[in-house]
């Protein structure tokens, strides 16, 4: 199967993994200072809840503000797992109104987030009423929980932008080895240089002449990062079909290589105890 015609992710659900990996997201509100949120969850109705610092000016206008919101933009980004020279997979931005979360109602959505995604900022979300109190410089920062009516979101990565709807990515998955690829591939690059040089041996030899690094891994492929003196350039190297689970992307993964009948994956794969 020629590299430009292989099948990968769809958009959303590259978003929806990036979602998964990205750990704190800057969150830019109209007429104040970007911020980091610790949360940034995607819920059934298709917004986001995000936390919000206590004290701050983005929280003082969420309890004293207009009913509308406050026009805001969440950006994701999705970090390579080793140190590339261009480090930054892609980005997601997402733009919409930002609106205090009621208190009556804040317990019974924190429960429902942590059914999913058991953040610890959780625990740093203010349930009770009370004045506006400034964090101190201890590490128990309170948040305001709020929520993200979303009005578009865009991805961005080296091969450009596109845009996708809120039904398209509530309908979308997470990639199934999202949650562990980074793990994997930091291991496969530190301890497995062999299946590396053997996975680039499949690269047209124009781009063998680079330094070939592990980028990524997802049910439908791998992807190495070739770094040259002309430059960086992102290949995807497909499976013959999607994997959903860890024996199938061994097979995979073996195939790649070109020894199907070898033993599995358990030895590139590091343990996680």
């Amino acid at each position: 199967m020629p590299l430009a015609d292989c099948a990968a992710p769809t958009t959303a659900e590259r978003i929806r993994s990036t979602c998964v990996r990205a750990g704190g997201a800057l969150l830019a509100v109209d007429g104040a200072e970007p911020l980091t949120t610790p949360l940034h969850h995607l819920l059934a109705d298709g917004s986001f809840a995000v936390t919000v610092p206590v004290g701050g000016s983005v929280a003082a206008y969420l309890v004293d503000g207009e009913a509308g919101g406050a026009q805001a933009v969440l950006e994701l980004a999705d970090y390579a797992p080793l140190p590339l020279r261009e480090p930054v997979r892609s980005l997601v931005w997402i733009r919409g109104r930002l609106h205090r979360v009621p208190l009556p109602t804040v317990h019974r959505l924190l429960d429902r987030i942590a059914a999913e995604d058991p953040n610890p900022a959780l625990l740093q979300v203010q349930t009770l009423e009370s004045g506006p109190v400034a964090n101190d410089d201890s590490d128990d920062t309170r948040y305001l929980l709020a929520r993200l009516d979303i009005e578009s979101v865009v991805v961005t990565d080296a091969n450009g932008a596109e845009a996708v709807d809120v039904e398209t990515l509530l309908a979308a998955r997470p990639d199934p080895f999202c949650a562990f690829e980074s793990c994997w591939i930091r291991h496969l690059d530190e301890a497995h240089r062999e299946v590396v040089a053997r996975l680039a041996a499949r690269l047209p030899a124009r781009l063998r002449r680079g330094d070939v690094r592990p980028l990524g891994v997802d049910r439908y492929g791998v992807r190495l990062r070739v770094e040259s003196a002309d430059g960086d350039r992102d290949v995807r190297l497909p499976f013959r079909q999607p994997v959903e689970d860890v024996n199938g992307l061994g097979q995979a993964i073996r195939v790649l290589m070109g020894c199907p009948f070898v033993n599995g994956i358990g030895a590139l794969r590091p343990r996680r105890d």
